[in-house]
This record gives structure tokens, sequence and C-alpha cells, in this order.
């Protein structure tokens, strides 16, 4: 849907105030508005969608229609096992759980509300798999709810940037934006995270991989990413959870045919595994590894084209039409190393050669034999590394997903304060929200699905409130 014309002014008294317009707000703004509610969003930028509208829209859940017609027996506690264990129990269980009982019946609303997905996939670790993706991806997610919350007769005011909360009496009774006052019977913070918030990233971030100024972090968020919950949050003294919890991928998204060494040039783990897992091995020693391939691999179609975006390298599998980028250009100003023996790729990245032609030889021995005996690597993604000219690219994990740090929140989506009492009449939901998301990214959909799940928790929470007689406006 095209941009919205900003609102002139926001100074109308409303039931549900929802600060932002991403899965996570749009969700809450639906489920308020179907309880009964007056609902205004109010949003910083033109349109709707913020990071949610960039995102591949994939949704993680356990025991939904969509799994059951592909065949899978699976339960909303099977999956709750597997997100402990993931994130090795560093999780709140009582959030863990509300998350895992309620993500299919975020399928199941998606799908009556009309948004296709294609097959079933693994999302990531898990036992089955449980990745729904929406066919239309952000985009058609971000319209869908966007409709569907018109047809309610929820308001929108864009171009409004919230800047500060309305407190009486110890509850939230209203915000502040451009000066001008809103008050509320519930106001929902569903602003994102702050991947775009240079301080908040050196607060709550503690990553080796964060450079010292922000051309060293790059970053896919949305403009609107800047931590305004956090912000608010803060003054009126709501507790943080989550600290230290980002998604960083690396800047060159290797295909499962290339091999990946370490800093040392030893191999370090099975290429075809998440980009959650190899992660996560490699920040061992500071995120870096190395993707090594040679002509073969390149020209193979288990393979991918090559893309440089601002980002870094991309290697792109899902547009069959693109085309291989302009390698001699990136080999000259040093970006890829080409040479014809792994020697010289080693000089070239700077790792020791001896121990990357030891890890190739080995690597082709497992490729002949059809089996990794060192890590297990599927025999149809293992293609040698044989055929000169050799590549080599650098990868760490420089590019800054979303942000999982927030304000925390209790199981019915309430911010809490320093004591963990419920602040009233305050709601998050996101990336605005807190201690969902564990150490370990627990595969795609994780960061989207907590969104909508707890979006439409607060939404329902906040016209409960008001329905009991919360006040709109300060005394």
């Amino acid at each position: 849907m095209g941009d919205r014309p900003q609102n002139p002014s926001l100074n109308v008294d409303v039931d549900v105030l929802v600060v932002g317009s991403g899965a996570a707000g749009l969700a809450a703004a639906h489920e308020a508005a179907a309880a009964g509610a007056r609902v205004l969003v109010a949003e910083c930028e033109g349109r709707t969608g913020g990071s949610s509208r960039l995102s591949g829209c994939w949704i993680q859940a356990a025991g939904t229609s969509v799994q059951r017609a592909a065949g899978w027996d699976d339960t909303p506690d099977a999956m709750l096992q597997d997100y402990l264990a993931i994130n090795r129990w560093r999780v709140e269980p009582g959030l863990a759980r509300t998350y895992c009982e309620y993500a299919p019946e975020v399928v199941e609303w998606l799908v009556a509300l009309g948004l296709p997905f294609g097959p079933i996939v693994r999302a990531g670790a898990e036992r089955v798999p449980r990745g729904h993706r929406a066919i239309g991806e952000g985009e058609a997610l971000i319209d869908l709810l966007e409709r569907a919350c018109r047809a309610q007769g929820v308001e929108f005011a864009f171009g409004n940037r919230v800047e500060d909360l309305l407190v009486d009496a110890g509850a939230v009774v209203g915000v502040r934006a451009r000066g001008e006052e809103l008050r509320a019977g519930a106001v929902v913070l569903a602003t994102g995270g702050f991947a775009r918030n240079r301080a908040l990233l050196d607060e709550y971030v503690d990553a080796p991989w964060i450079g010292p100024s922000d051309a060293d972090t790059n970053t896919l968020a949305g403009p609107g990413s800047r931590g305004d919950a956090m912000v608010m949050g803060e003054r009126v003294r709501a507790a943080v959870a989550g600290r230290g919890r980002a998604l960083w991928v690396p800047q060159a998204l290797t295909p499962p045919a290339v091999m990946l060494v370490r800093p040392d040039g030893r191999r370090f783990v099975d290429e075809s595994a998440d980009f959650t897992t190899a992660a996560l091995v490699a920040a061992d020693w500071g995120g870096i590894q190395y993707a090594i391939f040679d002509e073969t691999v390149r020209r193979s179609p288990r393979f991918a084209a090559i893309e440089k975006t601002s980002a870094g390298f991309l290697f792109r599998d899902d547009d069959p039409d693109l085309d291989v980028g302009p390698l001699d250009a990136w080999v000259a100003a040093g970006d890829l190393v080409r040479a014809p023996s792994l020697a010289e790729v080693a000089r070239g990245l700077a790792i020791d050669p001896a121990h990357l032609e030891a890890s190739v030889a080995r690597y082709n021995e497992a490729c002949a034999a059809g089996h990794d005996d060192r890590f297990e690597k599927p025999s149809s993604s293992l293609l040698p590394i044989s055929s000169p000219p050799f590549y080599g690219v650098r990868v760490r994990p420089t590019v800054l997903i979303a942000t999982f740090c927030g304000l925390r929140i209790d199981s019915h989506a309430q911010v809490l304060d320093a004591d963990e009492q419920p602040i009233a009449g305050l709601y998050a939901a996101g990336e605005a929200a807190g201690g969902v998301v564990g150490d370990v990214y627990a595969g795609h959909g994780n960061s989207i699905t907590s969104g909508l799940v707890f979006g439409r928790i607060a939404g329902s929470g906040a016209a409960s409130r008001v329905s009991r007689g919360a006040p709109a406006r300060a005394q």
C-alpha cells in the first residue's frame, strides 16, 4: 500500500493508542479494535510496516493446519521443549510457553484473514518443520493487516513520532507527539528495536563485531528502529530484559556448497547448518570466518549468484535470473580473493596456507567418499574444491537484522517496572519487548512470530483494561 499523508494533529482521545505499525503494532491494533476499542496507530514513518515490511515473513509455529496438511504431527509443547533447549533455558519460561502456545493461533488467524502460506519447511534446528513462510513475504503480511485494521475502524496517524509517555498516579494515560498530548486508556509500544541507535547498541548489545563507528555495522532494519520504546520506558522506570541479544548475520550469506574455515584456516562447521548455528560457533573467535570455493562450485546450480550490496556480499539462490556480479572488479578492489592456487588464496586472506590446504584436502576426501565424517554435512552439498581458479571471501556477522533487548513484559504483554510489577496502562510487543527471543535465534520467524503473538495479546489486554473502566484521560 502506498505512502500516507501526514496527519496535522494527534489531539484526540482514544481508548487504545498503538505506537508503531509493524507486525506487532498492527496485530495489537486489530485485536483491540475487534474487542470494541477505539484505536489509533501513531507511526513515525509515512507508511505502515517498519522492519516487518522488509522481512521474509516466516511464522514459527507447531500444531497448525498447515503442518497437518503436510503430514506433520506436532504440538506447542514439543516446540516449547525445543525452544528452551536451543536457548539453554536462558529465556523466561512463562514467555516462552506463551510464545509457543499462541503461535499456532497466529497462523490460523492469518489464514482466516486470507494470507496464503507456502510449503512448510524447517525454520532452524527444530525436530520437525515449523517454518510457515507467507507468500508475498513482509509486504503481503503488512498490507493484509493494515486492510484488516481499517476494516475494524482503526485510525492511523502517519509522520507522528511519539516523544514521551503521559503518566498520572503511576499509570500511563497517553503520549506526547509533536508537542501535542493524546490521552488514551492504554498505550501499546510497538516501535521496533534499536538497530539504528548507536548509543543504545553500545549500552545494551555486547558483540565483538560491533565496529568503532556506525559505518562498521550494517543493518537491514527499518529506518524507525531507533529504540523509542527503550527511551520512553526508561523514563517510567520500566525494567529491561534481554541485554546483549540481537540477530547478526554474515555479510556473505554462504550457500551450503562452499567450505567455511576459521581465521587459522581450519574447517569448523557443517556449512549447510542454519546461519544462527554457524554464527554462534564462529563467535568464539570474533565471528570471523572465510568461505572457500572453486570455479566448479561457483558455476554449480547448487551454488548461487553473488550480489554485492551495501551490507557486503550476498549469495542469492532466490532469484534464478540474477547474473553473477562483476568478479573482476571485486577482485581488483580486494573484496574477493581469486587465485590459481589455494596457497595464494590463503595469503590473500592472511590465513595459514598449510592449514587451508590440509582442510581442503580432507574436505575433498569426504566429497569423494560421499560422507563427511568430520561435521556430517549432507552428501548433496559435498562438492570438491579442486578446479582453479580458487576463491575466498571474508565473512563476518556484521549485518544487524534485529535487536531483542527491550522492555520487560509479563505473559500478558504488560510492561514491568524495576520491581517486576506491571505499569498500569502500558504494554509492549515485538522488538520493543525483551525476554522472548533468547541468546540463540531459534530459526526463521522467531522475531516476527513473537511480535504477532504478543501484539495480539497486548491489544486484547489493552482493550480489556479500557472496558473495565480505566480512565482515558488524566484527572
